[in-house]
């Protein structure tokens, strides 16, 4: 997780900046085979963050049950629900991209609400001309069902294009390497994928961290961590969803598979930044909380709710934190949705309400109510 006792004050901005524009790596490659028999859809996910997880969230009312995996932001880079549909990112080339002001947004991830609410790609396209998604000016999303049909979506000349098709096809660094292979060999199998897969891996500053194959047909999820040529986990989606919401830090994934399931981090909770409960002594902290990132916001922040450690680098980047946050504009309200022990800290979690989007803010106070710690655990713009 990042932590401002393990980073400086700019891994604060810095998230900022990759919650409101999400991260998805140049380098990923994503590809899917298919055939009357099978459909499988393969995905190395390159970044240099190490904190990978896969979580799970079963079926409730007016949503789908899905699996998503991605970095500890809790904003997923692709996933697979029980219809047998399945997406993911890559982002290529800028493109001047002309989304329309007069749509609505998705609350949170659309690609997220798309996989819980879609069952097939015809769906996901209409998904994707209703909601804005300003992220296809930097990013491609590829987008597959249990049948083989996909569709690609991004945008070109200012506008959104949706490249259809029921063929085994590639998107990402490692279009080429695909081609060269699957034309020698367009076996569609589990083998043959892993095969190619496995020479699509990227080394280096955005080195791949994790491989995943789902099964669109039975469900069957594969992960591999080939920089260290273990054997994969092997998962099911459907016993899995069995277990109730749950997730698994993937570095340690075959280890956690025999303990019990560990419960939803708090930002990986479905809309949580849109559907949650107050706390019963929210008023009273909730109050302090506002005080809290008001000040953020405005760039005046007062040493004395802070431990002195902390506050000298909070000071110092107080002007850079406040010029990350104008996009959200006034801070209207604040929440507090949650609170714990952690190593002898208080910790809550606030969802804080601007006039253009929402951040889910966890602070560490001590037991005078001084901030030892902050973090930013997911953001959405609303508009």
């Amino acid at each position: 997780m990042y932590c401002l006792k393990q980073f400086s004050i700019p891994s604060l901005t810095l998230l900022i900046l990759i919650f409101i524009i999400p991260f998805y790596s140049h380098a990923c490659t994503i590809f899917l085979l298919t055939d009357e028999n099978q459909t499988l859809f393969f995905s190395n996910e390159d970044y240099t963050n190490p904190n990978t997880n896969m979580w799970f969230i079963p079926e409730g009312p007016g949503h789908y049950g899905c699996v998503f995996v991605g970095f500890d932001n809790g904003q997923a880079q692709g996933g697979m629900n029980s219809e047998g549909l399945a997406f993911d990112w890559w982002a290529g080339a800028y493109n001047p991209y002309e989304w329309d002001e007069n749509k609505p947004r998705a609350k949170g991830s659309s690609s997220m609400l798309m996989l819980e609410s879609c069952k097939n790609v015809e769906e996901a396209i209409e998904f994707y001309q209703r909601y804005a998604e300003p992220s296809f000016a930097n990013a491609s999303i590829i987008i597959a069902d249990k049948t083989g049909s996909s569709v690609i979506i991004g945008s070109k000349d200012g506008k959104l294009f949706f490249d259809r098709s029921t063929q085994s096809r590639v998107l990402g660094a490692g279009a080429k390497t695909f081609e060269i292979m699957h034309e020698k060999n367009p076996l569609v199998d589990l083998e043959n994928g892993t095969h190619i897969l496995r020479q699509c891996v990227t080394t280096g500053t955005f080195a791949t961290k994790y491989s995943h194959i789902f099964n669109l047909r039975s469900g069957d999820i594969t992960l591999y961590r080939f920089e260290t040529e273990e054997a994969p986990a092997k998962l099911n989606l459907y016993s899995e969803l069995q277990k109730g919401e749950h997730f698994y830090n993937i570095p340690s994934l075959k280890q956690q598979l025999m303990k019990a399931p560990q419960a939803l981090l708090v930002n990986m909770r479905r809309m949580v930044l849109f559907e949650y409960e107050i706390i019963q002594d929210n008023s009273q902290v909730g109050k302090l909380g506002l005080k809290l990132l008001t000040d953020l916001s405005n760039g005046t922040i007062d040493a004395s709710h802070y431990v002195d450690g902390f506050w000298v680098n909070l000071k110092e980047e107080q002007a850079e934190i406040k010029a990350e946050l104008l996009p959200f504009g006034t801070l209207q309200k604040v929440d507090a949705i949650q609170k714990e022990v952690q190593d002898n800290d208080i910790v809550f979690h606030f969802v804080a309400i601007y006039i253009h989007g929402r951040i889910l803010w966890e602070f560490h106070f001590g037991k005078d109510r001084i901030v030892h710690n902050l973090r930013l655990r997911s953001v959405a713009l609303t508009e």
